[in-house]
C-alpha cells in the first residue's frame, strides 16, 4: 500500500466511508446513529407519557410513531433520490446535516421547555 493511500485511510470521516465504501466504518457510523436515535426516541416517549393523560396516552403514542416513521421515511426517500442523482457523498453530507439540525432543534426545544417548567414552578420554602 502506498504512503498516500495509508494517510488517506487514517483520516476517516462519514464522507470518507461513503467515498471509500468501507463497510466497517459505515456499519459503525450506522450503529452510533441508531443508538443516538433510540435515545432521542426514548426521551420523546418519556416526555409524551409525562405530559399526556392516561386517557389520551394511546393516541399520543400513535401520533408519535406516525410522525417518527413519516419523517424517517421521507428523509430516506429524499436522500436516496439525491444519492442516485448526485452521488452518495453529497447524500451522506446532506443526511448528516439534516440529522445535526434535528438534534440541535431537539436540544433547543428541550432546554426551552425545561426553563419554562422551572420558572413556572412555585418557589420552594426554606
Amino acid at each position: 500500500m502506498a504512503d498516500g493511500q495509508r494517510q488517506r485511510r487514517q483520516k476517516v470521516s462519514g464522507r470518507d466511508a461513503a467515498n471509500f465504501r468501507d463497510l466497517v466504518i459505515c456499519l459503525l457510523a450506522t450503529a452510533a446513529a441508531g443508538g443516538a436515535c433510540s435515545l432521542l426516541f426514548v426521551g420523546g416517549l418519556q416526555m409524551f407519557n409525562a405530559a399526556a393523560t392516561e386517557r389520551y396516552r394511546g393516541g399520543v403514542l400513535a401520533a408519535l410513531y406516525l410522525l417518527s416513521y413519516l419523517s424517517m421515511g421521507a428523509l430516506a426517500l429524499a436522500l436516496g433520490a439525491i444519492a442516485t442523482a448526485r452521488g452518495l457523498g453529497l447524500a451522506a453530507d446532506l443526511g448528516a446535516a439534516a440529522i445535526i439540525l434535528m438534534n440541535v432543534a431537539s436540544l433547543v426545544i428541550a432546554t426551552a421547555t425545561s426553563t419554562k417548567r422551572q420558572s413556572a414552578a412555585p418557589p420552594s420554602s426554606p
